[in-house]
């Protein structure tokens, strides 16, 4: 039996309230699913919950003794929380929060004897379940890790500490390469205590020092939480992902940080609440002032034994030897793995444990002058001793590795035929390397491509430093002539064996470390190349061969175009030819004539810009333009209230008029918001343009000449969501990111009132009804709030009927309903005097709804979504009659009866002349 809630307990202590909580459910109408009750006749337990946990919307916590100690309840906690359950924890036995894991501390736990915590409860599980699906990264990870207990507990301490700042940079582990950063991030990754502690998961995020794909990592993670789709902007990915993890103990590790200004993105997508962010860098400037940097530069002397010594039986004698040996390079950890190496090699060789250790201190410090290049010196000594300890072929072979690109995984089927092996003897070699230290790590968990190995930075570095540039150039070359299509097609390299999915990375790369910029550059304007790779990896995958290294002038213009075309290409791939045609024809078709020519075969016809549509007892008009010049998505469009002019603004932070019947572009763009715009509106006699942006701040300006009006105004605290006039243009109402409502003068932009709290979350919609008497707002806590237009004052009590974030509210034109849009894809009309929802919601989107307007007669509805799709709607009966699909999301709409004004994700303003005849 699959049920909604999901009881965990402890049979030890908790039975008794579990069954209080039962009744409790039950006389309120819900079922639940509990062990005792719901487990079958099978001997294996486990299976059959977790069959229920996939079904589950809530999991039900009852804390007690038993429950906290239970490894068995955690892990009923992990596999709810993976599959998306919100978590609804429930003290059934008093005691100190102290005793709880670090997110009950930090959460709201439910006191069922509490009349108002039980209500609340109640209310909760009446509406639906969040989606937020957690996970938690294993990290980088290797056969011989050698405990660090200092350093360890003091990042956990740092981790799971109740006075860091919400959302902080935690911890920041910072050190040279070679001092183990990586590995034990990822033992913190693991570690028992740190999972409870992150019940919303730990995820792993690499970045490297060539241009890591800051855009593509966040929508992956994106994805991973709540299946969504990406975002076109880092901006608009991070805010996303900001929203996401709001209220969520999420840890987010991220690996190998070079750019301060990455770690300010990810900083931002976390945002305020219970996350935290643990950085690994080599470089200091890549951290903030504030970051709380722990520095791992060295082992302890008895770590750097237990290193050494690991796997060996050494007797006393042999004891002070290591220990000496380690007391002398205890604070190079990379050195002391490489020594590890050569001590196995020799004493399988038949060398004594003491002789070893003196040849191999005696040749590290070769040549080596104390208080000038000691490290490095002596580390490339370590190097090429454990170089010359292999036999001359698998020397030349292990040299072959220059080619490795670094922070890379590079399968093992991609080396053999360099390394002029078969697969089983590369994959033995490799083990060898392994062995012998001289490779980090070999990674055997994907079947279909077999091993892969990863190159340790420092080594990378010597064996570059040791190699002249004619010798890796011609290594290069030779690993791309055993790759080649017998065609000498790059397009048709081929995608049958997982193993190629790396040349497909880094073909270009390597093209261009072999000195074939000139053919690098062609594939980045060959149309075949890029379906291909678009195919194959995805708009993201197909990006990182434009941000390897700066392009050509016409490469770099075909990856802006790719990059404009974005989140229309994460959507769907088949519009790769209309993207490239329509944005490359027109401004440079002679530098990309046979591009554009091969982008129109693969082009399906164009849609006529004259348009008459058949609808369900309608016919529909249309004319249509769009119009371009944002940077980035639009966030908000209005018509000015005679439907001459329309204006927009987006996250490029810029402001935009248009001429509605022409167009044209009025003038310059204006700028006037430290951040994005995210909200326009016109007064109602249309003589000003009311805006919000990133910065909090409220600014009017002359609809007539574009300039600012007076100096911006704080108004909100975080961004600003939406404004709205009064209809009789005397009020402002603004909302935003704090949660709040409010009212100002439209004079003055004083304050009408304090601020109006009812939501619970951001409050992302709001809208003045037509005699103003009433202001109706949305939040992402799913509920809708009535106000007194004038007062502000509360007109009952939130009203409840969406699943998930409300996007968008609109009065009809009489005042009486008023319609909701909402990210779980439906819209809902409501009564404004009563409340009520005047029928089910209406479904006709398969993503979030972004916008939503009645037109003027209050007869349509028209709404936008993120699936690219603007729905036509009868207001009386319900039905969509018709449906218009767009290149990306539809972020707003706005309009009339005869206009319509529709702003998209790839920053396009599409400007509909229409006129609906019923």
């Amino acid at each position: 039996m699959s049920a909604r809630i999901f009881i965990s307990y402890a049979r030890a202590d908790g039975g008794d309230a579990s069954e209080r909580l039962i009744k409790l459910l039950a006389s309120n109408g819900h079922s639940a699913w509990k062990d005792l009750r719901e487990l079958g006749p099978e001997k294996t337990v486990w299976p059959q919950i977790e069959q229920a946990l996939e079904t589950a919307e809530f999991l039900i916590v009852l804390i007690t003794p038993a429950a906290l100690k239970s490894e068995y309840i955690r892990k009923e906690w992990r596999e709810a929380r993976r599959n998306g359950a919100t978590m609804m924890p429930v003290m059934a036995m008093k005691q100190s929060r102290s005793t709880l894991p670090r997110w009950l501390r930090r959460g709201e736990v439910y006191d069922l004897t509490e009349p108002a915590h039980r209500e609340k409860f109640l209310a909760r599980l009446n509406s639906t379940g969040g989606t937020f699906r957690a996970d938690w990264d294993a990290g980088l990870e290797i056969e011989t890790f050698i405990a660090r207990p200092r350093l360890f507990a003091q990042i956990k301490a740092q981790l799971l500490s109740e006075t860091s700042e919400p959302l902080s940079l935690t911890s920041a582990l910072q050190g040279r390469g070679g001092y183990g950063k990586s590995v034990l991030a990822g033992e913190i990754a693991r570690d028992p205590e740190i999972r409870d502690a992150y019940i919303d998961g730990v995820f792993w995020v690499s970045l490297g020092q060539d241009n890591p794909d800051v855009l593509g990592q966040i929508n992956h993670l994106i994805r991973r939480i709540s299946g969504a789709g990406g975002a076109p902007d880092v901006n608009t990915a991070a805010e996303e992902l900001r929203r996401l993890l709001e209220k969520r103990d999420v840890l987010i590790i991220l690996d190998d940080v070079w750019r301060r200004q990455d770690l300010y993105t990810f900083a931002k997508a976390t945002g305020q609440g219970n996350a935290s962010l643990l950085a690994t860098t080599r470089k200091l400037d890549a951290l903030p002032p504030s970051a709380q940097t722990i520095d791992i530069s060295g082992m302890e002397p008895d770590e750097a034994v237990a290193l050494l010594s690991y796997g060996l039986a050494p007797n006393a004698t042999e004891q002070r030897a290591l220990s000496a040996f380690a007391a002398d390079f205890w604070h190079w950890p990379q050195l002391l793995a490489i020594a590890k190496g050569l001590l196995r090699g020799r004493l399988r060789d038949g060398e004594t444990l003491l002789h070893a250790l003196k040849t191999i201190a005696d040749g590290a410090r070769r040549g080596v002058v104390p208080g000038t290049d000691e490290r490095e010196r002596t580390i490339a000594n370590v190097m090429q001793m454990g170089i010359d300890d292999l036999d001359p072929a698998d020397r030349e072979r292990f040299k072959a590795l220059a080619v490795v690109p670094e922070d890379t995984a590079i399968p093992v089927a991609i080396l053999a035929p360099l390394w002029r092996l078969s697969q089983y003897e590369a994959e033995e070699f490799a083990r060898l390397l392994l062995d012998r230290r001289l490779i980090q790590s070999r990674d055997l968990s994907d079947p279909s491509v077999g091993a892969r190995i990863r190159m340790h930075d420092d080594m990378l570095w010597y064996l570059g430093a040791i190699a002249d540039e004619t010798s890796k150039r011609a290594l290069h070359s030779a690993l791309l002539g055993l790759h080649r299509p017998a065609s000498g097609n790059w397009a048709e390299l081929g995608q049958d064996r997982s193993a190629l999915h790396y040349l497909w990375r880094y073909l270009l790369w390597h093209l261009e470390q072999a000195g074939e910029d000139e053919t690098a550059n062609a594939l980045r304007i060959d149309y075949a190349w890029i379906k291909a790779k678009l195919t194959l990896m995805g708009i993201d995958g197909l990006l990182t061969d434009y941000r390897l290294r700066p392009a050509d002038r016409s490469a770099a213009l075909v990856g802006n175009a790719l990059q404009l075309s974005r989140h229309a290409l994460d959507h769907d791939r088949g519009q790769l030819g209309f993207q490239l045609f329509g944005r490359l024809n027109d401004v440079c078709r002679n530098q990309f004539e046979t591009l554009c020519t091969n982008a129109k075969l693969d082009t399906s016809p164009l849609s006529p810009v004259l348009l008459r549509l058949a609808l369900d007892g309608a016919e529909l008009d249309l004319r249509l333009m769009r119009l371009g010049g944002h940077e980035g998505s639009i966030s908000s469009v209005a018509c000015s209230p005679d439907n001459s002019c329309i204006v927009s603004g987006g996250i490029d932070g810029t402001l935009r008029l248009w001429d509605a019947e022409t167009g044209a572009a009025l003038g310059e763009p204006l700028h006037g918001h430290e951040g994005g715009f995210w909200s326009v509106a016109f007064s109602p006699d249309g003589s000003r343009i009311i805006s919000g942006g990133d910065d909090g701040m409220l600014r009017l300006w002359d609809t007539a000449t574009g300039a600012a009006l007076g100096e911006p105004q704080r108004r909100q605290r975080g961004l600003v969501r939406c404004f709205a006039f009064s209809p009789d243009g005397n009020r402002i109402a603004g909302c935003g990111r704090d949660g709040t409502l409010r009212l100002w003068d439209a004079a003055t932009a004083a304050a009408l009132s304090k601020p109006l709290g009812g939501h619970e979350d951001m409050v992302s919609s709001a809208a003045f009804s037509p005699d103003g008497s009433r202001i109706v707002s949305g939040g992402a806590d799913g509920t809708l709030c009535l106000w007194g237009g004038a007062t502000g004052a509360a007109m009952g009590e939130p009203l409840r009927g969406h699943e998930d974030w409300i996007t968008s509210v609109a009065f009809s034109p009489c005042g009486r309903r008023f319609v909701s849009g909402c990210s779980d894809g439906m819209l809902c009309l409501w009564n404004t005097s009563t409340g009520a929802a005047l029928s089910a919601p209406l479904r006709g989107h398969e993503d979030m709804v972004l916008s939503v307007i009645l037109t003027p007669d209050g007869s349509h509805i028209v709404s936008g979504a993120a699936d690219g799709t603007l729905c036509l709607w009868s207001a009386v009966t319900g039905k969509v009659m018709g449906v218009m699909t767009f290149d990306a999301e539809i972020t707003s709409v706005a309009g009339s009866q005869t206009l319509l004004a529709v702003g998209d994700a790839l920053g396009n303003v599409h400007i509909l002349h229409w006129n609906v005849i019923t």
